[in-house]
């Protein structure tokens, strides 16, 4: 073999360039993703693997909340509330309505948009219930249709 004939061979690298071989970006891609799912793996293995690590001893000595505090926290009264019942609805002039409330035992008329006590305020007066807010929260208390002896006896009171 000649000198001339084998450097015939050769690809020039000057004027013309050799091409990559065919498909080699997908190529890269598949090993890249591979990588990718290896350290996953391994990381979810390790992390999954290891034991999980025993609460430091102040944090394990601090009590757990009451559920006082807990209501506290989440905007509850802490106070103990006096029960609110509804005794009868009042039908005013004009639209109006009143309600008759027990309050820890001392029944008076209230009428709608006025306090009950320090804690709740009568928002509105419906037919057959109340909605009273208290400290944010409001809730309806419907009316007592079976008294203390047991008969449904309901009484209304129309002006």
């Amino acid at each position: 073999m000649n000198a001339s004939s084998f450097s015939a061979r050769l690809p020039r690298f000057g004027a013309s360039r050799v091409a990559p071989p065919a498909g080699w970006p997908e190529r890269v891609a598949a090993l890249g993703a591979f990588a990718v799912f290896c350290a996953t793996l391994t990381y979810w293995t390790i992390t999954l693997a290891t034991p999980l690590r025993q609460p430091d001893a102040a944090v394990a000595a601090t009590p757990e909340p009451t559920h006082s505090e807990a209501a506290g926290l989440l905007g509850g009264n802490q106070a103990p509330q006096r029960p609110l019942k509804l005794v009868g609805v009042l039908s005013l002039d004009r639209g109006r309505a009143a309600a008759i409330i027990d309050v820890g035992g001392t029944t008076r008329v209230i009428t709608a948009g006025r306090a009950i006590d320090n804690d709740n305020r009568l928002v509105e007066v419906r037919g057959t219930s109340i909605v009273v807010e208290a400290n944010g929260a409001r809730s309806e208390i419907p009316l007592n249709t079976r008294p203390a002896g047991g008969a449904a006896e309901t009484t209304v009171y129309v002006r």
